[in-house]
């Protein structure tokens, strides 16, 4: 996997994977590769899990309604607010991140790429994909590998 790359002006491309994610991917997917009876409900928990881009966009999208609410009701200046929430959208649909990913990522919380890429990974351990190429008669670990291995190429 690729390493977050932070460029000089704090923006960070939110496509690669967090190094700190990718190790403890593999040590969840190697577990779910030995006890295959909970990968169904491991797979209901990511598509229940909160990305980095979803609370980007329900902040933005509050802090708008905030500034305009308040720029309406007296001071202009908070109209400044609603400014700042679509440059944080613009950030977030250029597929770029600040230091807010930043801190978000650190929570805990994982983006809409990390979340899938360990969905797919269930699904092919659990047999969804037949062009993976990851046999039933392999060790778990060498099957994780294969199957990762797979995506990435595609």
């Amino acid at each position: 996997m690729e390493e977050t790359h932070i460029a000089e002006n704090g923006i960070a491309d939110t496509e690669t994977v967090n190094p700190k994610y990718d190790k403890q991917i593999n040590r969840r997917l190697l577990y779910y590769a030995h006890h295959p009876q909970f990968i169904e409900h491991r797979i209901q928990q990511l598509e229940k899990e909160t990305s980095v881009e979803q609370v980007v966009e329900v902040g933005s999208v509050s802090l708008s309604l905030i500034g305009l609410i308040l720029g309406a009701s007296g001071n202009k200046r908070w109209l400044l607010l609603s400014v700042l929430a679509a440059g944080l959208l613009f950030l977030k649909n250029e597929k770029r991140s600040t230091v807010l990913t930043s801190q978000l990522q650190a929570q805990g919380y994982r983006t809409n790429n990390e979340i899938s890429h360990e969905r797919n990974v269930l699904r092919a351990l659990r047999g969804d994909f037949d062009a993976i190429g990851a046999s039933d008669q392999q060790k778990p670990e060498e099957r994780v590998r294969q199957i990762m291995r797979s995506l990435k190429a595609q």
